[in-house]
């Protein structure tokens, strides 16, 4: 569909290949080769153009029509997006890339701390609480304690230079930042539901707009209407938690304080 306006067993003991033995192994064999020539064809089959160009499931590397309609999606919501983000000047500067790498240091830190102090405080009960331990409770905290000295040793070695220190590279920081952008200016120019993620606020159906409006543009063509069928489905699927104040707030993570992180158990 181009996009144009709308979306829209004889004797015991004794194994017999009977004839309906037989015709049975032929069945299943036929249905499994079925299967086989189905996935094959389907990850051959045109997914859907965008402009002149041509996307296949294969390309994609999908072998049946709901991964390839999924993947087809991703790939047309990362150029709409990135189309909006060069059309409305909402790439990140090197002070915003600054500021967010000095966020996850300064998260690191605290986080390294805080599990310094767990791990003194695992140690502590494991040796004065044990006789109150059930054997259950004792094999966690057991688990618990050995993977926070392995997380320790690690951490020794990045201070001594024996280990490069972790660091996210500027292209992901940059990715970052510009999301965050483009959630803000979408939600002022197309508004709609909101939904919630670990990171914070996005604007779910402004992006989803975003999308169907590039669909139309660019334009558009599933050429195939079950890929078709399940693109749409998830492009208009409602946010799996949905914002429910008044006003979203997408103030990025790395501007707001710093929150305690939780180490269990």
């Amino acid at each position: 569909m181009r996009y144009v306006s709308t979306l829209t067993s004889d004797r015991p003991g004794h194994r017999v290949l009977t004839t309906f033995g037989v015709r049975r192994l032929a069945l299943i064999a036929g249905v499994l080769v079925g299967v086989a020539s189905g996935t094959a064809e389907a990850a051959g089959r045109l997914a859907a153009r965008i402009g002149t160009e041509e996307i296949r499931c294969a390309a994609a590397e999908a072998s049946d029509a709901r991964s390839c309609a999924l993947e087809v999606l991703r790939e047309i919501r990362t150029r709409a997006e990135q189309r909006y983000v060069d059309a409305d000047a909402l790439h990140a500067t090197a002070d915003e890339i600054e500021a967010l790498r000095a966020y996850e240091r300064a998260f690191a830190r605290h986080d390294r701390e805080q599990r310094a102090r767990k791990l003194v405080e695992v140690e502590s009960r494991l040796v004065h609480l044990d006789a109150e331990m059930g054997a259950a409770e004792r094999e966690r905290l057991t688990e618990f304690h050995t993977v926070l000295q392995r997380l320790a040793a690690y951490e020794a070695d990045v201070a001594r230079g024996a280990e490069a220190p972790p660091e996210i590279d500027t292209a992901t920081l940059a990715h970052w930042i510009e999301q965050t952008k483009l959630d803000a200016a979408l939600y002022r120019r197309y508004g709609g539901t909101v939904g919630l993620k670990a990171a914070g606020a996005y604007a779910h159906s402004a992006r989803a707009t975003l999308v169907a409006a590039y669909m139309r543009q660019e334009p558009v063509e599933v050429a195939d209407a079950e890929i078709e069928r399940h693109l749409l489905t998830a492009l208009w699927a409602p946010p799996a938690i949905v914002f429910r104040g008044d006003t979203p707030d997408f103030t990025p993570f790395w501007l707001r304080p710093l929150v305690p992180s939780y180490i269990g158990p």
